[in-house]
């Protein structure tokens, strides 16, 4: 036995999937609540996990006329798509930090070989003032600790190249 379908409960989740459509250009301006990201989405999870329910919910119900149940049929894939993309780059923030984490237990040792190899200046800049080692290719976009991805900038060089190659 079906509890009633409310007119409510299909009018929030049109609005919720119309916000989804307005802001989606591209899932990459999307932000995760749960992992912190700097995408700009607006539901955690489980949130949408919820909304998934709902459109399974709505879909089923024995009062669904073909145009609502298209509706939610197509909503469902949707916001499955959006929670395997933001399950996914959750995972890979958490690789990115474990990484980062990694690095800094062999920062100095890694210091110390780099610079028996180089210069201890900036290699933008060339002062020799708060040098640091930089990652040629970043953490973030599968760059290795190994001596020839590594390069002294300093730090106001370093900040500006961000994680960019």
């Amino acid at each position: 036995m079906y509890p009633k379908l409310s007119k409510e409960i299909i009018d929030q989740l049109k609005l919720d999937m119309e916000l989804i459509y307005d802001t989606q250009s591209d899932f990459d301006h999307f932000r995760c609540n749960e992992c912190d990201d700097y995408m700009t989405w607006c539901y955690s999870l489980t949130e949408i996990e919820e909304k998934i329910n709902n459109c399974a919910y709505i879909y089923h119900h024995p009062i669904a006329n073909d145009s609502l149940k298209d509706d939610m049929k197509y909503f469902y894939n949707k916001l499955r798509d959006i929670q395997t993309k933001i399950s996914a780059k959750k995972e890979k923030t958490k690789l990115i930090k474990d990484r980062r984490k990694q690095f800094q237990k062999i920062k100095k040792s890694l210091f110390l070989e780099l610079k028996n190899i180089k210069k201890q200046v900036c290699e933008i800049c060339n002062t020799d003032q708060k040098i640091s080692i930089d990652h040629i290719i970043s953490i973030s976009n599968g760059g290795s600790d190994d001596l020839s991805n590594l390069r002294f900038l300093c730090t106001s060089c370093n900040s500006r190249k961000g994680n960019r190659d």
